[in-house]
Parts: C-alpha cells; structure tokens; sequence
C-alpha cells in the first residue's frame, strides 16, 4: 500500500503546516495593542479585529460540526471558487 503512505504522509505534512499557521496567526494577534486591531487590514472594509473575529466565530462554529461533516456554504471547486464567491 505505498498510495495509502504517500497520502498519509501528505495528510501529515498538511497538518503540520496548519498548526504552524495556526501558531503564527496567534503569536500575531497576540502581539497586537488595541490600536494595531483596529487598524485597516488588508480586506477593504475590515479591521484587523474583524479579520481576528471572523477567524475565532468560525473556529468555534467547527467545534460544533459532526464528524465527516463540511460546511454547506463552502462552495465546491477549489481556492478559485471560494474566492469569487467570497
């Protein structure tokens, strides 16, 4: 079963990558005074506070999801898709 390894190994790999992400986004958001969070982030219209929350209210609402489960408004079709619709 070299396949199943392989995909696990990517499965591994993108994992890491999250939490490190994931790691990177905190120590950020961490750092910030208040006046850095509200501060213009780079989506026209939101605040870097904005940004921040709209991560954290998404991350909790996933707590919640049963597992094998995705979120109905995420569209199918990929980064492309999200971001025209997004």
């Amino acid at each position: 079963m070299p396949e199943r390894g392989k995909r696990m190994n990517e499965a591994r790999h993108s994992l890491d990558r999250l939490a490190a992400a994931t790691d990177r986004v905190l120590a950020t958001a961490t750092g910030m005074n208040e006046a850095q969070v509200r501060e213009p982030s780079l989506l026209p219209g939101w605040t870097r506070g904005h940004v921040l929350c709209n991560l954290a209210r998404n991350a909790d609402g996933m707590v919640t999801w049963p597992p094998g489960t995705r979120c109905q408004s995420c569209p199918r079709g990929g980064r492309a898709a999200r971001w025209t619709v997004w």
